[in-house]
């Protein structure tokens, strides 16, 4: 008389994801798709105890090039946790495009015993061949997303070269049109007002002053999808950049040089290089410990047996030189704040 086998459940988590966010609010989309079709594969496992959760693994908007996925990283937590047996993807370019990261999950994978099965590829890391396959297919994964990189690459410094700007937002100062770049006149004047100022008190601190003190604000846009932004106060990162942007002399920034622009510029070129001595003049270099007398750099440590290290820094025109508690993350976990004392006066004592 036969005895028959029951075999052990394989707890199944389904993952998706999608590139984009396009349909994403659709009742059926390309994630809906790829769960229907991986959940219809685990059924007809159930012989070999396949068993699928009910946890969701859905990933909607977010590029396979990295891990920093919610629904990934939540996936790869139930796995350390012993919750998950088997993973199932439609596709394993839906896992991961990289192969750093994918070698990175299957060291995971084989230290907990998961196997992972790519339904439209057809194969099963749980023997040899799926793992030949699995490498070769990921190798192709990867050099197409480099190649979609190189290509991208390549349009953005063409669109560059022939003095267009290639997709974000517009610059403060000017609005986009199917035509181009147009010029912001409200906008226009806070930017004529904001060089004009600099080149008057040499200082940012002092044109983000002047710009508070009438209240400027930035002009209300609407994106593609018919948003508003701006209508806000000017940020100093705003005047900061504005300052530094070739863009208002009528160039475009490439990696390593400019470009002649179509759009119409808002300042003189004299008004721009004048700008630029001053924010070069103002640029000053960070001091390193090493350009220092001070002998105990890399020789402290603190009553908490945290690393003490020699803090450097320019505050309202003075140069500050201290020995500062590393901020170890024991230590902010517990709350613990870092130790400082003058380098100067320590020294002396020593």
């Amino acid at each position: 008389m036969g005895i028959e086998t029951i075999a052990p459940l394989k707890r199944c988590a389904i993952y998706t994801r999608k590139s984009t966010n396009q349909r994403l609010e659709h009742d059926v989309n390309s994630l809906v798709t790829q769960r229907e079709i991986s959940s219809a594969y685990i059924t007809s496992q159930q012989y070999k105890g396949w068993v699928e959760l009910p946890n969701r693994y859905d990933d909607g908007g977010h590029s396979g090039s990295g891990m920093d996925r919610p629904a990934l990283s939540q996936l790869m937590q139930d796995i350390e946790a012993g919750e998950i047996d088997v993973v199932v993807v439609y596709k394993i370019d839906r896992l991961t495009r990289s192969l750093a990261d994918f070698v990175r999950m299957i060291e995971i994978f084989d230290r907990r015993n998961i196997a992972l099965v790519s339904i439209s590829q057809a194969f099963d890391t749980s023997d040899s061949m799926g793992r030949m396959i699995l490498n070769v297919l990921l190798t192709f994964s990867q050099f197409e997303r480099e190649l979609i990189a190189e290509r991208v690459r390549d349009s953005i410094r063409t669109r560059k070269r022939h003095g267009k700007m290639h997709g974000g937002l517009p610059p403060f100062g000017y609005i986009a049109t199917p035509d181009g770049l147009k010029i912001d006149e409200p906008e226009a004047e806070i930017v004529r007002f904001i060089f004009d100022e600099f080149l008057k008190t040499r200082r940012y601190t002092k044109v983000m002053t002047a710009v508070r003190e009438r209240r400027y604000c930035s002009s209300v846009k609407y994106s593609p999808r018919g948003k508003p932004r701006g209508g806000t106060a000017i940020s100093p990162s705003t005047v900061y950049a504005i300052v530094q942007n070739p863009m208002y002399v009528g160039e475009i920034r490439g990696h390593d040089t400019t470009y002649p622009g179509e759009h119409e510029p808002l300042i003189s070129r004299d008004i721009w290089d004048e700008a630029q001595i001053i924010c070069q003049e103002r640029k000053k270099r960070r001091p390193h410990n090493r350009d220092t007398d001070h002998f105990l750099a890399g020789l402290l440590w603190d009553d908490l047996g945290r690393h003490m290290r020699l803090d450097l820094k320019w505050h309202w025109g003075k140069f500050y030189k201290t020995y500062v508690s590393s901020n170890a993350i024991w230590s902010q976990k517990l709350f613990l704040r870092q130790y400082r004392a003058s380098a100067d006066q320590l020294d002396e004592v020593v």
